[in-house]
């Protein structure tokens, strides 16, 4: 069950029948997601099976499926915003949506304003950003070839852009002094990078 700023969803049914989306209230912008933004009295159902848990915002409503799909209203019906392995979820006030994966990661998109996303900014997002565990460019293997190469091999979660790796033949020295090797153009996932004549 959740009750919003002006409108209410709760789940009602059985495993063996399905369990439903029923909602109530003002409906101004389509949250209950019954195709329509008529005001509500008396409940009405929106969803007719499995549901798993709901919640309200202001203007926008959320639905966690028993599949694991997130789904939110949009245009006065639910529509899938996460496809699968979704375990819980919440809607803040401010439209701004988080939830946790199977796997224990926390994602979020949305008004951050103050901070509200924890991903260490106060920059909107417009799209869903892993926020636990950060964004990691990990380095996993380190090898030397031809004598003077060094060649990186790892793994950027961040998008395709320049990266900085600094490399030195001395860890005691302070890192200020390690050198640094640039890099443009490794987008995510897996990479391998050579560093020529270091």
């Amino acid at each position: 069950i959740s009750a919003g700023f002006v409108d209410s969803l709760y789940l009602y049914g059985s495993f063996v029948l399905g369990v439903g989306v029923w909602g109530m209230g003002y409906n101004y912008a389509g949250e209950l997601g019954d195709g329509t933004t008529t005001e509500r009295n008396s409940p009405v159902e929106t969803v007719s099976s499995g549901g798993s848990a709901v919640a309200c915002g202001f203007g926008v409503s959320l639905l966690l499926k028993s599949d694991g799909s997130l789904w939110q209203t949009e245009n006065d019906v639910w529509t899938e915003i996460v496809s699968s392995n979704v375990t819980a979820m919440t809607l803040g006030y401010d439209g701004r949506i988080l939830y946790i994966q199977s796997d224990g990661s926390l994602w979020g998109m949305g008004n951050n304003y103050y901070g509200q996303l924890g991903d260490g900014t106060t920059n909107n997002a417009a799209q869903f950003e892993r926020i636990i565990p950060p964004l990691q460019f990990v380095v996993t293997n380190l090898t030397v070839s031809a004598g003077t190469n060094l060649v990186f091999s790892g793994l950027n979660e961040f998008g395709v852009g320049t990266t900085v790796i600094l490399s030195s033949t001395n860890v005691a020295t302070p890192l200020i002094q390690w050198t640094p090797v640039w890099t443009n153009g490794i987008g995510p996932g897996a990479f391998s990078l050579t560093a020529t004549n270091v």
